[in-house]
C-alpha cells in the first residue's frame, strides 16, 4: 500500500469513474485501474462496486478511504512543516470552538490572522464539548477552547476564562437577571440539557450530588440553537453562560436569572497535544487566539467574562506582553 494507491482511491471515489480519475491525476487509465486492483488484492477484499454507472465504494473502501484521507492530511500537515521558515509561518491550523463562544470570537481571530499570516489557513470547527475534546485528540484538531477540567493524557491546556452560569427561561417565565434563582430550585424546573459528560451538563451534575438534589431533565440535546428554540417555544429551562444569550436577553427573546447557594461557574481553556510537534503556524494562532481571547474580554466584547491571567497560558508554552 502507497501513496499512488491511496491517491488513486481517493480521486476513483470522488470521480466515480477511472477514465475521469485517470485525467485528474494525469496518468493512463490501466495504470489507476492496477492501482485499485493492488490495494483489492493486498487487502483481500473488493473496494468499489462496479457496474455500468460508474463505481461505488463498498463498506470496506469506505473505511480505507476515511483513512486514507487522514494519511493525505498528515502528509499535507509534514510538507507544511518542513518547508515553513522562521521567517514566515505556513501551513493549515485546525480550530476547534464550542457553540456557545464561536459567535463572538471567530470573526475577530480570523480577521486578526489574516492580517499577520496570510499563509496560514485556518478552519474552524464547532461542536459540543465531548465532540470537541475527541477531535483534538484523534488529532482533527490542533487547538481547542474547551472546558478546562476536560483535560486528559497527553493533553496540555491553560486555563484563562472563567463565566457565571445563569437560568435560562422563555421571556414570559418570570426571571429578571435583577433576582438571583437558587440553584434547588432551578433544579426543580423542567430543564433541558445535553447528556455529556463534559461540559455544562457535568458541572450541573456535580453541583446537584453535592446540594443533594437531581435535576429535572425533560429533555437533551446537544445543539445550542435547538435548546434556545426550545425554550423560547416554553418546553423548560437550561442553563448557560452570558455570552450564548446575551443578544437574546437585550432583544427581549429569552430571560435570564443569575444562579446562587451554589453560584455555577464554567472556566475555559485552550487545549493541545503535547504529544504532537506543533507547527510555527498552530504557535502562531495559538498566541494570537490568547491575545484576541484577552483582549475581548478587558473591552467588554465577551460578556460577563473574566480573564484569568498570562501564567495560565504559559503552561501550553505561549508568552506575550
Amino acid at each position: 500500500m502507497d501513496f499512488k494507491q491511496l491517491r488513486a482511491l481517493i480521486t476513483v471515489a470522488e470521480t466515480g469513474n477511472v477514465s475521469k480519475a485517470a485525467k485528474i491525476l494525469n496518468v493512463v487509465q490501466p495504470a489507476v485501474s492496477k492501482q485499485i486492483k493492488q490495494l483489492e488484492d493486498e487487502l483481500g477484499v473488493s473496494l468499489f462496486f462496479r457496474d455500468k454507472r460508474g463505481m461505488e465504494l463498498t463498506y470496506e473502501g469506505k473505511i480505507l478511504e476515511e483513512h486514507a484521507h487522514r494519511i493525505m492530511d498528515e502528509i499535507k500537515v509534514a510538507r507544511e512543516k518542513i518547508s515553513a521558515t522562521s521567517e514566515m509561518a505556513i501551513g493549515t491550523v485546525t480550530v476547534g470552538l464550542l457553540a456557545s463562544v464561536s459567535d463572538v470570537l471567530s470573526s475577530i481571530l480570523i480577521g486578526s490572522l489574516e492580517r499577520l499570516y496570510p499563509r496560514i489557513e485556518v478552519r474552524i470547527v464547532m461542536g459540543h464539548a465531548e465532540h470537541i475534546l475527541s477531535w483534538l485528540e484523534r488529532g482533527d484538531l490542533e487547538i481547542a477552547l474547551l472546558y478546562a477540567d476536560a483535560a486528559v493524557a497527553e493533553m496540555e491546556i491553560s486555563k484563562i476564562i472563567e463565566e457565571n452560569l445563569y437560568l435560562i427561561g422563555a421571556v414570559d417565565c418570570g426571571l429578571s437577571v435583577e433576582t438571583p434563582v437558587a440553584f434547588s430550585d432551578a433544579m426543580a424546573l423542567p430543564l433541558i440539557f445535553a447528556n455529556a459528560k463534559y461540559g455544562i451538563r457535568y458541572l450541573v451534575d456535580q453541583a446537584a450530588k453535592r446540594v443533594g438534589v437531581r435535576p429535572r431533565v425533560v429533555l437533551e440535546t446537544s445543539a445550542l440553537s435547538v435548546q434556545k428554540r426550545l425554550i423560547l417555544e416554553g418546553y423548560g429551562h437550561t442553563i448557560l453562560p452570558w455570552v450564548a444569550v446575551a443578544d437574546d436577553v437585550k432583544n427581549g427573546r429569552l430571560a435570564a436569572a443569575p444562579i446562587v447557594m451554589p453560584t455555577l461557574t464554567r472556566q475555559l481553556g485552550l487545549g493541545v497535544m503535547s504529544s504532537r510537534l506543533q507547527s510555527k503556524a498552530t504557535q502562531c494562532v495559538l498566541a494570537e487566539m490568547l491575545l484576541c481571547i484577552k483582549r475581548i474580554v478587558h473591552t467588554g466584547e465577551w460578556p460577563e467574562a473574566r480573564w484569568l491571567g498570562a501564567r495560565e497560558a504559559e503552561a501550553i508554552g505561549v508568552t506575550y506582553s
